[in-house]
């Protein structure tokens, strides 16, 4: 039997919940991040890296509800409100994703990702001239990114020839 020396913290709980994650076991991860939160309350932290498990196994319900209480706890973080989108644009509810956006890009002005998937969502939903400003605002924080440029170019020659374009939410990161 295991003697433990000292409490388990919310942190060796989250450490745990990483180790099985990077080894595939989903559901020990998941268990180990409530554990996490059961020690710690409501870190916006830990609430999202769960909201990630859950959709990864499918569960979009459990997902949102992490990503909403992690902006519960935690109303200045951008990543929820980002990776509450992405749940959204995923489960066809892109108007919501686009307000979440909008919080997104406010809270962190300089990221290019969510100024990018804010201008793909307005475009879609026919604010053109506001979803290519946003674009636009994406290139200028990230001059070099061709993924960027690519997505803007197709924005751009789809709303041209009158196509709605597929608002995917695609991660832009290098």
């Amino acid at each position: 039997m295991l003697t433990l020396t000292k409490p388990i913290k919310d942190r060796d709980y989250w450490i745990l919940a990483e180790g099985y994650k990077s080894r595939g076991q989903v559901q020990e991860a998941i268990s180990a991040y409530e554990a996490a939160l059961r020690e710690s309350g409501n870190k916006s932290e830990i609430l999202c890296n769960l909201g990630g498990l859950y959709r990864s196994v499918g569960d979009v319900r459990q997902a949102a509800e992490c990503y909403r209480r992690a902006i519960v706890a935690n109303p200045s973080a951008q990543l929820p409100h980002k990776a509450l989108a992405l749940l959204m644009i995923s489960t066809g509810r892109s108007a919501e994703a686009v307000e979440e956006l909008r919080r997104a890009a406010s809270l962190d002005e300089k990221d290019p990702e969510a100024w990018a998937l804010l201008g793909a969502g307005l475009i879609e939903r026919g604010e053109r001239e506001e979803g290519c400003r946003s674009l636009v605002k994406a290139q200028q924080l990230r001059p070099g990114s061709d993924k960027l440029r690519r997505l803007i170019e197709d924005y751009l020659a789809r709303c041209s020839a009158g196509r709605s374009p597929a608002f995917s939410g695609t991660s832009l990161k290098r």
